[in-house]
Parts: C-alpha cells; structure tokens; sequence
C-alpha cells in the first residue's frame, strides 16, 4: 500500500515513533509526519485469471484457420496457401505416426530446400526444447520474392505428449516433440 504527502504528493515512508511500538508516515522532501495511533493492515489477494482469459476464450479463436495435415499431393496447394495467406505461425498438435498409425506426412524439408508446387522452402535453424521442436523455414516464389515463416508442433490427438516428433509449421517455426 503506498500513500502519498497530503502537502507536495510525494511517497510517504513509514519511521519508528518516540515511544514504545509507535510508528509515523512521514515525507522525505517537507516536514509533514502523521502519527499512526491504531493498527494499519490489508490483504488483497489477485484474482487468478482463468485458462480462457490468458488464451482469449473460445471467441478469440473463431477466425483462426485450420486445416488437416497435407497428403502428399497437396503439399504444393499447403504451402501456396501458406504463401497467399501471410500465415507466419503453424502448429501442428499431431505427430506424424501416433499409436502405430500414420496421422500426418512430413510435409517439410530436412537439410536442403524443395519445391512444392511454385514455393521453394528451405530450412533455417532447429531447436530442439523439452517438450517440442521448433524448426525455422524461409519460403520463396518462384519469382524470387521471400518471407520467412516459422512452425510449431504440439501434443498428440489425445492431448498427451509423445515421444516421436511432432512438427508444426511458422516467420517460418516449425515446432513439434524431440
């Protein structure tokens, strides 16, 4: 609790007082002192924030794209709409084989760049963390023009985190489970 001089605003200090267990506000910068004659206390506890107030609720996720994983036939169109979208972020929250079955094709280059369709993407840097990898891919037209995109990948349909790698795709992050 901060409180303030009635006489030029400046913060008040709290000072021992001349007698026993006496205690005084008093401002550093005038003369102005007020004896404390009673006990000065308060709690006030924050109010913790719901799951839905940090990620914005249900409404702050209605206009967000989703799509299934590519089938290799498609990899060309995902990365055109990449492209055509300005999408900078993608998570993927499958891994690529989950519980013996396949979920998702890998639908990114490892070491050097590939075409899809009329996007050249080429991988960046790759940081493996605890729970997800995030991988870095610039994306070029073949005209020459450039974005960097980044891509991240979550847990597994379940909601439980797996061992294999998951991969997510966006500047270009591609994050997904060591």
């Amino acid at each position: 609790m901060l409180l303030f001089c009635p006489t030029c605003s400046n913060v008040l200090t709290v000072e021992e007082g001349t007698g026993p267990s006496s205690y005084r506000f008093a401002c550093q910068t005038c003369p102005y002192v007020y004896n404390i004659t009673k006990k000065i206390s308060s709690k006030k506890y924050p109010q913790l924030k719901e799951v839905d107030d940090v990620l914005g609720g249900k409404e702050a996720w209605e206009n967000v794209d989703s799509t299934e994983g590519p089938v290799a036939h498609t990899f060309g169109d995902f990365w055109r709409t990449v492209w055509d979208q300005g999408v900078c972020v993608i998570v993927m929250v499958t891994n690529i084989v989950e519980g013996g079955r396949i979920k998702c094709l890998k639908y990114w280059p490892s070491a050097c760049p590939e075409m899809y369709g009329p996007v050249l993407v080429s991988p960046g840097d790759e940081e493996e963390l605890a729970d997800y990898v995030v991988r870095k891919f610039s994306i070029q037209m073949e005209n020459g023009q450039l974005k960097r995109r980044s891509f991240v990948g979550s847990a597994d349909d379940t909601g439980v985190a797996m061992d294999m790698p998951s991969d997510v795709v966006c500047d270009m992050f591609h994050v997904g489970h060591p």
